[in-house]
């Protein structure tokens, strides 16, 4: 009998998970990861985030993924296999997870330790920051980007219940690993969705993210300079995936120089390996150890697999025998039990991700922490920067399940075909893989799904704009906005001096050198009214100045300029007043491919009143002769609350929003390399003079440049120096005489020049 490589990854799994509480800074020990009840008073919890470059499979994983257990030890980022670099928080992957109550006050220390000298900032997304515009955290429009060696402290109250997510705001820092769950929670006496679920555990909070074979920076730079492969590799399940096969005959020795000689038998190998870490143990692997030891009779059922295994060598080859994963997710229930999920998506490229589990619905009753009617679906979508709320039922039999993520557009079948699964495993069920395959195709659910990629509503599939909010309406939902704006947004065929040069390397000629392919496609530039962002020289929040100002513009002062046919940047920017009802009708022209862009409002929720898919590309003007027509029907009942929102390719999303909290918000594509191009502006609601002030001594960073160095220079050599009264003493020693002659040779010289 062979026993899968697989099994032993899902016994090692089962084991260690009740271990993970007490690995260092897990979520499960801090004091605010507490039940919220009606009459607890809040605390102020207080977190310490150290930021840094790492690894993948460092020597804190010692023999991972040969020993599974390893790949579970502190530090340990196994990921999907593949060996790169990264960046983390605490060397955790994801980073440390956020559990708070409504009302809490939430500390972060975030100490950046990365050597290669760059700024970062943190953003609590889904975290409004009413009355805290300061600790928003986008670099240089609401902060100084924190310096390596330095430390800032963001401080505010968790007033917005629901699932959401930290991750860092500055490059591509968030597609290398910066990323964190964030869910607060409130009494279940006050949530909506309370008497659809039994069970609320953070341990089925599930981060899903497209996950690239090289840092962000490098990926973004061969893809748009060089036309080079800038694809997701696959998707992580809470940092966990399987991509890379490992065989101890090939591998092992180049894992690290950590491993042991495999040309003994395995059960030897094993038996050395504990004889000499007992012998070598610090503290921390004895108590490690010791917990691995304790639940003597699972400890012993994972050995007797680890014996078949190594006793079965007839079937197969050393090669099939010896093949190692780094280890799946895993999440259990019980049976009978309904439990409420948390799914958030840290994507980074275009890559809507489709979820599902084998054999059992879902109740889908919140996105972006605002709940909705409950609906019953096979499989939702879900975009970059989305969140989802679901309940499970876990009705079927006792055994184990495959979760699904299954990418989609950029990785979709027309790309690298990127999926991943995870467990859903029952208590007290048989340690046996799942019967179905776990293949992408096999992740295609059928059935009722909610949120698809560019699909209208229709038969089988379900749009947010159709849910039905359970938070009341508001005049947000009034028959007419107070200000209406319509932004379009594609990639567009213009002459972009970041990646092209007119006189050696134009656009047109690269477009033709490249046959307009689908590498060719992202020369273009994706904009918002054909304006593409560019960060201010100082926060406008903090160090608003006339100088910020002109770098201001939107459509109106660009109208001097043909936008459509030559590059346009600026500051681009909205301003609205206080308490405006504000709608943005957003329209995805989609001209040149099948694209999707998830837009993120920062500092406030919105209403999506409306949504459609036209055609394969439109235009904005259509779109308003459609409107002026009275063709799009908005719904102002009960519509479905969220801050982040895709905008279906040839089509429409309509969002409405009041300007309640005073600050400058970024309004974005969530897709990395889409924002970092310029898919981007800022909101300013309100006057400068109606926002908080700047916490006492906040940090400040700018341009800057000296008034005059010609007056600077006069001014400090105007006249000779008198010479230091040691120069005249002459009972001095050899070595103080020599230096006192060095300084009068200098100050002559310095004379003379001035």
């Amino acid at each position: 009998m062979t026993i899968s490589p697989v099994i032993l990854t899902l016994v090692s799994i089962l084991i260690h998970s009740t271990l993970q509480s007490q690995n260092e800074d897990d979520y499960h020990t801090h004091p605010c990861n507490r039940e919220c009840l009606d009459d607890s008073e809040p605390k102020e919890c207080k977190y310490d985030f150290t930021i840094e470059y790492y690894y993948t499979l460092t020597q804190a994983c010692y023999d991972c993924p040969y020993n599974i257990t390893d790949c579970l030890r502190p530090h340990c980022v196994s990921a999907d296999g593949v060996s790169r670099a990264i960046m983390t928080v605490n060397r955790k992957l994801p980073g440390p997870s956020i559990h708070v109550c409504k009302g809490d006050t939430v500390v972060v220390n975030v100490k950046n330790m990365l050597e290669g000298g760059e700024g970062v900032s943190l953003h609590w997304h889904g975290v409004l920051q009413e009355g805290t515009p300061h600790m928003d955290g986008v670099t240089m429009i609401t902060q100084c980007p924190i310096h390596t060696h330095t430390t800032f402290q963001y401080r505010f109250k968790a007033n917005d219940p629901g699932t959401h997510f930290w991750h860092a705001h500055s490059g591509q820092q968030r597609t290398d690993g910066m990323f964190g769950s964030f869910v607060i929670r409130r009494p279940r006496s006050h949530d909506a969705s309370s008497m659809f679920y039994d069970e609320d555990l953070p341990e089925h909070t599930i981060m899903l993210n497209d996950w690239l074979d090289q840092m962000g920076a490098e990926a973004f730079a061969a893809g748009h300079h060089a036309m080079k492969d800038h694809f997701p590799s696959s998707i992580l399940i809470n940092g966990r995936g399987t991509v890379k096969e490992f065989n101890e005959m090939t591998d092992h020795s180049s894992h690290g120089s950590h491993h042991k000689d495999t040309t003994l038998p395995e059960d030897m190998i094993m038996d050395t390996l504990t004889t000499t870490r007992t012998m070598e143990m610090t503290h921390a692997d004895h108590m490690f150890d010791h917990m691995m030891h304790k639940r003597s009779s699972e400890h012993a059922e994972m050995q007797s697999i680890h014996n078949m295994h190594n006793m079965d060598t007839g079937a197969h080859s050393m090669s099939d025998l010896d093949a190692r994963h780094t280890p799946h997710a895993l999440f259990k229930v019980k049976q009978g039990k309904r439990y409420r999920f948390r799914i958030i998506s840290n994507g980074i490229a275009n890559c809507p991700i489709q979820f599902s589990i084998d054999h059992h619905s879902l109740t889908m009753i919140s996105t972006d922490g605002s709940p909705f009617n409950p609906i019953l679906v096979e499989s939702f979508t879900i975009f970059a920067g989305e969140r989802y709320d679901f309940v499970l039922t876990a009705n079927q039999h006792n055994r184990n399940y495959w979760i699904r993520a299954r990418g989609l557009a950029e990785c979709g079948p027309e790309y690298k075909s990127v999926s991943q699964t995870a467990f859903l495993t029952y208590e007290d069920a048989a340690i046996v893989l799942p019967p179905e395959s776990p293949d992408y195709q096999s992740g295609n659910r059928l059935g009722l799904m909610l949120n698809p990629l560019n699909i209208g509503p229709s038969r089988g599939f379900i749009t947010v704009d159709q849910l039905d909010s359970l938070v009341p309406d508001d005049d947000v939902l009034k028959p007419v906005p107070d200000k209406k704006f319509y932004i379009a947004m594609d990639f567009n065929m213009v002459e972009n001096p970041y990646f092209q040069n007119s006189k050696y390397y134009s656009l047109n000629t690269m477009m033709n050198r490249h046959g307009h392919g689908k590498h060719s496609m992202h020369m273009l530039s994706p904009q918002l009214n054909h304006i593409s962002f560019m960060v201010p020289p100082s926060p406008p929040l903090t160090q608003h100045s006339t100088i910020v100002d002109d770098f201001f513009c939107n459509e109106e002062t660009m109208s001097d300029k043909d936008c459509t046919t030559e590059f346009c940047q600026c500051t681009h920017r909205i301003k609205v007043q206080l308490g405006e009802v504000i709608e943005l009708v957003l329209v995805d022209e989609g001209k040149l491919q099948n694209n999707n862009h998830p837009m993120h409002l920062h500092g406030h929720s919105f209403r999506v009143v409306a949504m459609e898919k036209l055609n394969t590309s439109t235009t904005v003007e259509f779109v308003k002769v459609l409107d002026a027509m009275g063709q799009i029907k908005r719904k102002l009942t009960r519509a479905v609350l969220k801050d982040t929102v895709t905008v279906p390719d040839g089509g429409y999303t309509i969002i409405r929003f009041k300007a309640t909290n005073p600050g400058f918000w970024l309004f974005h594509c969530h897709i990395a390399f889409h924002m970092a191009m310029g898919m981007t502006l800022v909101i300013q609601v309100g006057e400068t003079h109606q926002m908080p002030k700047p916490p006492k001594s906040f940090p400040k960073c700018g341009d800057w440049t000296p008034e005059s160095v010609d007056d600077e220079v006069v001014e400090e050599f105007k006249s000779c120096p008198q010479l230091p009264t040691s120069v005249a003493t002459s009972t001095t020693t050899v070595a103080t005489t020599t230096k006192a002659l060095t300084t009068v040779i200098v100050l002559l010289v310095c004379c003379l020049l001035s």
